[in-house]
């Protein structure tokens, strides 16, 4: 026999899972405060359910795509954690941004791909140089070989030419890129091991798979 959850006395239920005697006045009080709280509670999921819906009714693909920027540009600063800026060399204690090579605005087919984007000193070179260009194809190449800067200056935008994503793709790469950036740690990482992490990024991610001939897994290589 169950004891009342109140009173603490047994009794006999009269139905599945009750959890007052139903006897006392205390007891039915406690009973009737129990179910006016698991219909707040119930009424609170129900709203936290409601309430994303809404949400997601009114975001629109371009919002979701800026989300999926914020992330991507973190996995790239991750990726490249206390590396030197890749156009100028600076590896002064300064603000880093996620420097992108092709700009977002320009090039939004290849926005979020990781090959076209590296960690960058804010103010010098992504803000007062218009994010550096020339200084960016020579960190390229110095730092990780003509096969990537050529690839990366040449090959990555006729390897994705257009980026074909809709709305629940791009939600899709947003819960993908999470779960990506939750993998990385914060170490500094060797010029081959930022590449591999950037296709690793780039195919588990899903909007940019490797390309079976010419693509990024065969063609680039490190020094």
């Amino acid at each position: 026999m169950p004891r009342c959850k109140t009173c603490k006395e047994k009794f006999t239920a009269k139905y599945f899972n009750q959890k007052y005697c139903m006897v006392k006045d205390e007891c039915i009080k406690s009973f009737s405060v129990a179910v006016q709280e698991a219909k707040i509670t119930q009424g609170k999921k129900e709203w936290k359910v409601k309430r994303a819906v809404m949400k997601d009714n009114i975001t629109t693909l371009a919002d979701y795509k800026s989300t999926l920027q914020v992330i991507i540009n973190r996995i790239a600063r991750t990726i490249d954690h206390d590396q030197p800026c890749i156009s100028c060399g600076n590896i002064n204690p300064v603000k880093y941004d996620a420097g992108h090579r092709f700009t977002t605005k320009a090039h939004g087919n290849i926005r979020f791909n990781l090959f076209n984007i590296f960690r960058q000193c804010s103010k010098n070179c992504n803000v007062s140089l218009g994010g550096n260009p020339d200084g960016y194809d020579e960190g390229l190449e110095n730092t990780f070989g003509s096969s990537l800067f050529e690839y990366v200056k040449f090959d990555l935008k006729k390897d994705y030419p257009i980026l074909k994503a809709s709305r629940e793709d791009v939600k899709e790469a947003i819960k993908r890129a999470k779960e990506f950036e939750r993998s990385l740690t914060k170490e500094k990482q060797g010029t081959r091991d930022r590449i591999e992490l950037r296709i690793a990024a780039n195919d588990f991610i899903g909007l940019y798979k490797q390309k079976n001939n010419n693509g990024q897994g065969n063609n680039i290589k490190s020094n």
